[in-house]
């Protein structure tokens, strides 16, 4: 269903750090190339939902599968993009850590209360089941939950603590994902919500929290990393390191498979570990989302948003890259959007097959991207609160909160 999607576009980086000096500019640069990684990934998500919206009412499942594989990697993209500039912003806040923190929590309440019901309406409407909106837990709920986890815990630990964090939180959902099955339906329906299942439970969709919320730490880490390099060049450098780290991650996953293959095939491999070390090797697992998928699709994501950082630290934005970047700033009303058009206008059209369907996907793109560039037009990312910040900044609810933190941690002590 849902290949991925909104994260904390448009929040506005603290007004002490928007001066006029180079290092604004640099900055400036790098958000850029973060929201250029959105805007591709945003691509790719209406590439998956076309598939669904095109192929599959007319019975092309064939074409739907490998669109589906091909858009695999919207999904990690978002994630890692979301995870870097919540540590990004959360570490350049300084003395405006509340603020920042308030309307990071009051995105990710949006995205749970008023995102939520948007993009099921279209499911909704088309299949006559109402019940989809509780049954149905998309990637905007996981992203809320991350970026609540991310803002109120992640934040406040050293960002290699946090990767370790994250690190411990996959291995714990991998082993769970494999180990254990439940009998009682509750049961199984909980851990698909937290871990992921390999059998169905009453949930029509589920994007399991725990892996992916240790995605979002870890990757928290390279945003804290993006904030306190204020050397010349440090997006180029970091774009290096972060393409031939992900390139290590596409060759391990490549030879994780090939050695399984090659074990399997001369028998080295117990019966009984059979599908455990499928699963751990699997690089088309995506729910729940297995070793080889994150390194597989992770990786090409981290080379895609390396290779964004490097040629946005080089040279001024081309107007490819201010396109994709406005998009991605964009990326939340993008996604609503495009689910109207792919789970609502394609169903009902049923067009008939045609070599030519690139056409029609590349005609349903520009729709999804002029719609959005007027979005951006109107600063239409404004709407897009519960009003949260403004609530607390009335009431002084960061003061109390900070008073209150200050007073248990002389407590403890």
């Amino acid at each position: 269903m849902s290949e991925a999607l909104a994260i904390p576009d448009a929040l506005s980086v603290p007004r002490a750090l928007t001066s006029t000096d180079s290092l604004a500019v640099t900055r400036a640069k790098r958000i850029t190339s973060v929201d250029a990684a959105r805007g591709v990934a945003m691509i790719f998500v209406c590439l998956s939902h076309f598939g669904d919206g095109y192929f599959l009412p007319i019975g092309e499942a064939r074409g739907e599968a490998i669109l589906g594989l091909v858009s695999m990697i919207a999904s990690p993209m978002f994630v890692l993009v979301s995870g870097t500039m919540v540590g990004m912003l959360c570490a350049q806040a300084g003395s405006q850590t509340g603020r920042v923190r308030w309307k990071l929590l009051d995105r990710a309440l949006f995205l749970l209360l008023v995102a939520h019901p948007l993009i099921l309406l279209p499911h909704v409407l088309i299949r006559q089941d109402a019940s989809l909106f509780w049954r149905s837990e998309q990637i905007t709920d996981t992203l809320a939950v991350c970026i609540a986890v991310t803002v109120t815990v992640g934040a406040r630990i050293a960002p290699k603590t946090r990767a370790l964090v994250g690190a411990m939180l996959l291995a714990v959902s991998w082993s769970v994902s494999i180990g254990w099955r439940p009998e009682l339906l509750a049961t199984r329906m909980l851990e698909q919500l937290l871990f992921g299942l390999h059998y169905l439970s009453r949930w029509d969709y589920v994007v399991p929290i725990i892996p992916w919320c240790g995605v979002h730490l870890a990757t928290s880490a390279i945003g804290a990393r993006f904030a306190s390099d204020r050397r010349p060049g440090a997006g180029y450098r970091l774009g290096g390191r972060l393409m031939a780290a992900a390139s290590i991650m596409i060759l391990v996953a490549v030879l994780l498979k090939s050695i399984f293959w090659v074990a399997r095939a001369h028998g080295w491999v117990p019966p009984t570990a059979t599908w455990a070390i499928y699963f751990l090797t699997a690089p088309f697992s995506k729910l729940p989302p297995s070793p080889a998928y994150l390194l597989f699709y992770g990786g090409l994501a981290g080379l895609t948003l390396g290779s964004l950082l490097r040629y946005g630290e080089c040279a001024q934005p081309s107007r490819a890259l201010r396109l994709l970047a406005r998009v991605g700033r964009n990326s939340l009303f993008a996604f609503v959007f495009q689910y109207y058009v792919f789970y609502g206008l394609f169903p009902l059209l049923r067009l008939p097959y045609s070599v030519a369907w690139p056409l029609w996907f590349l005609s349903a793109l520009a729709l999804v991207f002029s719609i959005t560039a007027v979005w951006d037009a109107i600063d239409g990312n404004r709407f897009i609160t519960l009003g949260i910040p403004k609530l607390a900044a009335e009431t002084g609810a960061a003061p109390r909160l900070a008073a209150l933190r200050h007073f248990v941690a002389r407590a403890s002590a």
